[in-house]
């Protein structure tokens, strides 16, 4: 599982971090999202170096040549690019919530997940309980997620089948 910035930085405001362990065993993220976080310097970098410590948490290169095709074939960021080029050498899925992201992903037939879809995975496997990450999801659009109320409701609706 490669993961990229964003669900890194609100799983961790959310303290759910710990969720991609749970359900991943590992996960990879990119060298570029890593020099990111680097320059926040705040919880968010103390728990993926502490996960980091504990050998869940790897950091990769990716290959420099696909990232710039990715680059010139997108108006994504350079995180995101180097994201899809690891998981595409590795056949492996991306964590991304950026819309056009997960489109860039998807086009080269990589499986695309948002922390939502993360979410909503550990509640049918009952990693947490469904009222617990119900109300993750509500925190994630409190903390600022974008979330358009349509696909609020469709993922409300989805995962209001998870509930036992």
């Amino acid at each position: 599982m490669i993961v990229n910035t964003s669900p890194i930085i609100y799983a961790s405001r959310l303290g759910i971090l710990w969720i991609f362990k749970k359900l991943y065993g590992k996960i990879i993220i990119s060298k570029t999202v890593y020099n990111e976080l680097k320059r926040k310097k705040d919880v968010v970098l103390r728990l993926v170096e502490k996960g980091m410590e504990e050998g869940w948490i790897m950091v990769q290169e990716g290959n420099k040549d696909l990232m710039d095709e990715i680059l010139s074939l997108s108006d994504i960021h350079k995180g995101e690019a180097e994201t899809i080029a690891i998981a595409l050498e590795r056949n492996d899925t991306v964590v991304i919530d950026e819309r056009a992201a997960t489109r860039m992903a998807r086009a080269y037939g990589i499986k695309s997940v948002g922390l939502i879809g993360v979410i909503a995975e550990a509640m049918k496997e009952e990693a947490i309980p469904y009222k617990e990450g119900v109300k993750y999801v509500e925190e994630l659009i409190e903390k600022g997620f974008r979330l358009s109320y349509r696909d609020y409701k469709r993922i409300m609706k989805e995962i209001e089948g998870l509930e036992l």
